[in-house]
């Protein structure tokens, strides 16, 4: 069975933030949802594909997925994200206050950003084909301490 998709914006300074949301199956149960935030690698249309996977099948039971699209023309994506948070833990609270946030190509750099400047908001962090995963990256994932973090480079796991 598909998730349903739900298209949500939020104004953020004088930027509109277009999100989907698939919520857990009415008949989950009602303790707090795990909340997984999912960001695509570059444009609009690769967003809107991620969430069609994403959906192409019913959300594991428990959890509440957000793709966020990066708005045309907006630089610093990464920078949205903490309003964005802060939005989605006020409207669905979800398990554990946090998110788990996940990336791919450069879905996975702004994720990291995000991670880096808010850890307390991150509950896990998954990164999968991050681009120009180098020395200097690696060397910030200290400053991730009790957060888990997986990489996902070529056919590695890191």
């Amino acid at each position: 069975m598909a998730a349903t998709w739900k298209v949500c914006q939020l104004k953020i300074d004088a930027v509109v933030l277009t999100y989907h949301v698939s919520l857990p199956a009415k008949s989950a149960p009602t303790t707090p949802a795990a909340l997984l935030l999912a960001l695509g690698g570059g444009s609009q249309e690769q967003v809107s594909s991620l969430a069609q996977r994403l959906g192409s099948t019913q959300p594991p039971q428990g959890w509440i997925l957000v793709t966020a699209l990066k708005p045309r023309g907006h630089k610093q994506f990464d920078r949205l994200l903490e309003p964005l948070c802060r939005h989605l833990l006020k409207t669905f609270k979800p398990s554990g206050g946090k998110v788990h946030l996940t990336g791919v190509s450069n879905g996975a750099v702004t994720a990291l950003q995000f991670a880096l400047r808010s850890p307390a908001s991150c509950c896990s962090l998954s990164l999968v084909a991050i681009g120009n995963f180098d020395e200097r990256w690696a060397r910030m994932l200290p400053q991730l301490q009790g957060i888990p973090v997986r990489l996902f480079v070529g056919d590695l796991e890191l």
